[in-house]
């Protein structure tokens, strides 16, 4: 397998020693001959001084692990410029963001093994899925053991229906959606309840944060099990891939939460009259309805 000259490919290693595998992976597709330079993170700011060699090939490995957000703000412009420059950066990190930012190609490494090497967007997908088959979320809400909170209120369950109560399995952009939190509530004369929803995307930035407190409602009558229903007039975001986490608070103390309860996958609806929606990565998550006119000058 060969690497092309002013590129920066990334390395994404899951179940083993990140410098070791990687090395031994540069070493199998860089050939004889190549003047290749490995950089671990024991000290971030080895990468300043390794940016100044001339290698044909440059490994770095969690490099934005370390240091503040001023330094890795640093080394990824460093990274640009020696790419630029004409050599070849090799990019070891988990870091979903930077990767997609930064690099082209993709290669997957899990346990020392090959797992997928090919477009960035398509390999960082095929990791954060399977990531999230094997992972605590996919363990049904109610046996979730890795929860905050003093169980006074507990979420046992979620799951998405349409308008009419019809459950669904994914959500389409434009449509109304519900979201149904089942819970179970230990607590007595309840005085306030405050309930969260938030929806990330598969590198945990917050894309949607509902609550009751932001609506202002009131919802300190709650029974001691049953549902609690948020619904959304029409979806906001566009086609991909979310992750959900539950909150609740119940008289001020925290009493529930659970990071990644589900997954959810979102298809292009008709949000605009057209039926189009934007495809590329930099057009933002988010569709909003909007007008156009034009206003002459007399």
């Amino acid at each position: 397998m060969g690497l092309e000259e002013g590129k920066i490919y990334t390395l994404q290693i899951s179940g083993g020693k990140p410098t070791k595998s990687a090395a031994k992976y540069v070493g199998h597709c860089s050939g004889a001959g190549m003047n290749t330079h490995v950089f671990a993170n024991a000290d971030g700011y080895l990468f300043v001084e390794a940016a100044h060699l001339d290698p044909e090939i440059l490994l770095i490995d969690e490099v934005l692990a370390v240091g503040d957000v001023a330094f890795q703000q640093k080394c990824m412009g460093k990274m640009s410029e020696v790419a630029d420059s004409g050599r070849t950066i090799l990019f070891v990190s988990h870091n979903m963001g930077a990767i997609k930012g930064l690099c082209s190609r993709a290669i997957w490494l899990d346990g020392g093994e090959l797992r997928a090497d090919g477009d960035v967007d398509d390999v960082v997908e095929e990791y954060l899925v399977a990531s999230s088959e094997r992972g605590e979320w996919h363990t049904e809400i109610v046996n979730r053991r890795d929860r905050g909170g003093d169980g006074t209120l507990r979420f046992v369950g979620f799951h998405l229906r349409n308008q009419n109560g019809e459950p669904l399995t994914t959500a389409v952009s434009g449509d109304p959606l519900e979201l149904v939190l089942t819970y179970q509530m230990k607590a007595k004369n309840v005085k306030n309840a405050s309930i969260y929803v938030w929806i990330r995307d598969a590198f945990t930035k917050g894309m949607i944060s509902l609550s009751n407190v932001w609506t202002g409602q009131d919802l300190s009558n709650l029974p001691p099990e049953g549902e609690i229903i948020c619904k959304l007039p029409r979806f906001p975001l566009r086609e991909g891939r979310y992750y959900i986490d539950l909150g609740a608070n119940i008289n001020g103390s925290k009493a529930d939460r659970v990071l990644r309860a589900v997954a959810m996958n979102v298809i292009s609806g008709k949000f605009y009259p057209t039926g189009r929606t934007p495809k590329h990565a930099n057009d933002g998550d988010f569709l909003t309805e909007h007008t156009w006119h034009i206003e002459r000058n007399e």
